[in-house]
């Protein structure tokens, strides 16, 4: 059952509510495919039953604890081959959220987790529809993990807001400044300032300049240190003296 918050704290907001809903991103995609929302209409829930990660992930959160928010956008003044600018600008809009709460060193871990003290807080995933060489819509799944004090056992690195900052935040508060950080870098984006986009990313960019392990597709470790990102999203790794590049799904970077 719907349930459209009208307070104070969302008026002039493009948010809709609902008290539980299985997947914030999957009810963004049925929208636009029926009804079309405005830019920037976001989905929330604090109750997410079948919250939806990387590479066909479940995003684990418990019931009243966190937000899960996903916002439609439509970059049609992007081109195909520029999807990563709408990661990057998003990691960023988290980060900067993040950052108004906590001074501990927060981090964005390739490509668009967010990281507190090597401790996971925040999760983005981004969902786009093409339209030959235009990116016509996007849906930017966000789950971020508030007031959440444990953790599901396949969880072991999660942390959350109140665990880093002893004590617990209004979640519709919290949602009104995710929301306002977002609307922040997309206008960054929509201004075609994505230059400035890059280069922040990567100074906020977990593991830059450093040797760190990674995983392989094959589950076999390695040693590399990261020295960039290209504007398709791979990351740029040197092992041996050579530069590599990975795509999500040849690469994790390990913890």
């Amino acid at each position: 059952m719907l349930e459209v918050n009208f307070s104070e704290f969302f008026k002039g907001k493009n948010i809709i509510y609902f008290k539980t809903l299985d997947s914030t991103q999957s009810y963004a995609l049925e929208l636009i495919s029926k009804n079309k929302p405005n830019d920037k209409t976001a989905i929330l829930t604090y109750n997410q039953s079948k919250g939806r990660g990387q590479l066909g992930a479940k995003w684990l959160s418990e019931p009243g604890e966190n937000v899960c928010l996903s916002v439609v956008v439509y970059p049609k003044y992007l081109n195909s081959d520029q999807q990563f600018l709408l990661s990057q600008m998003s990691a960023l809009a988290v980060f900067k959220f993040i950052k108004e709460f906590t001074q501990a060193d927060v981090k964005i871990k390739w490509p668009n987790d967010i990281l507190v003290n090597e401790q996971k807080i925040a999760g983005i995933l981004i969902n786009n529809t093409l339209q030959g060489a235009k990116i016509t819509s996007t849906v930017v799944g966000i789950g971020v993990n508030i007031n959440q004090s444990v953790f599901a056992d396949e969880l072991p690195n999660a942390i959350s807001l109140s665990a880093l900052e002893g004590r617990k935040f209004d979640l519709k508060e919290m949602v009104i400044s995710l929301y306002e950080s977002f609307e922040l870098f997309y206008e960054m984006l929509t201004s075609g300032n994505h230059q400035q986009i890059q280069s922040m990313y990567l100074n906020h960019l977990f593991g830059l300049n450093k040797r760190r392990s990674f995983t392989l597709a094959n589950s076999t470790v390695i040693e590399g240190v990261i020295r960039g990102v290209q504007q398709d999203g791979r990351l740029i790794v040197e092992m041996s003296g050579a530069f590599k590049t990975f795509d999500i799904r040849e690469l994790k970077t390990n913890l």
